[in-house]
């Protein structure tokens, strides 16, 4: 699987580092915070659209467009907090460490015709950008 394939990539890489160790992360809800954040983002450069037509949007934006949509400002600073929570706990580690390593985006190409990943390791993925997480769980980092 994934955890496999980027330990083995891992472990060709490792004599190019003086140390190179597995890095525990708690992260806290990075998953939910990802959702709101995503969300509003939606609501803020769709909604123009929606308000028109919803049916112009594509049904993955419809859905982040909605999901956003039904969300309160309670959710929304929540999020906010929880980002800054985030990036301090993964700004710890560099304390110990100058480079992090992580996996990306971990599947091959799929056909434009699917909208999304929907099963990743034979697991079904929650939502239709979950297949996203090991990219986005490290943007909302703010780093690369």
């Amino acid at each position: 699987g994934i955890r496999a394939t980027f330990r083995g990539k891992i472990a060709a890489m490792r004599h190019l580092f003086r140390s190179c160790d597995a890095v525990p992360f708690d992260l806290g809800d990075v998953h939910r915070c990802f959702d709101v954040l995503r969300a509003e983002a939606f609501v803020a450069g769709t909604r123009e659209a929606y308000e028109r037509d919803p049916a112009s949007l594509g049904p993955n934006t419809r859905a982040n467009y909605e999901m956003g949509a039904a969300m309160t400002l309670i959710d929304s600073a929540w999020a906010q907090a929880e980002q800054t929570r985030i990036l301090a706990r993964f700004q710890e580690a560099f304390e110990s460490f100058d480079v992090i390593l992580a996996p990306t985006t971990p599947v091959s190409p799929f056909p434009w015709t699917e909208l999304f990943a929907s099963h990743i390791n034979g697991e079904p993925q929650a939502n239709y950008y979950r297949w996203l997480a090991l990219t986005y769980v490290t943007t909302l980092t703010t780093h690369p």
